[in-house]
């Protein structure tokens, strides 16, 4: 929880860092410089999306990364 915390803050304060971060240095990356040049507000609003609504691709990743077996695999 405090990570988030300190992830929205740095978000706010230097939005393509914390998407550098969070991402790398893709799409994502680019997309937040382009906004973050066009008017700091558009960046802030960019980098919070990604640490807020993306979070959730992370955790299933990590937590499906098992094969799954059905039963009627086993017949």
């Amino acid at each position: 929880m405090l990570g988030k915390i300190i992830q929205n803050i740095f978000a706010i304060i230097l939005p393509p860092v914390i998407v550098a971060f969070r991402r790398g240095g893709g799409l994502y990356l680019v997309i937040n410089l382009a906004l973050t040049v066009c008017g700091f507000i558009p960046g802030v609003l960019h980098a919070l999306w990604v640490v807020n609504s993306l979070e959730e691709d992370d955790e299933d990743v990590s937590t499906t990364g098992a094969a799954t077996i059905s039963a009627s695999s086993l017949v």
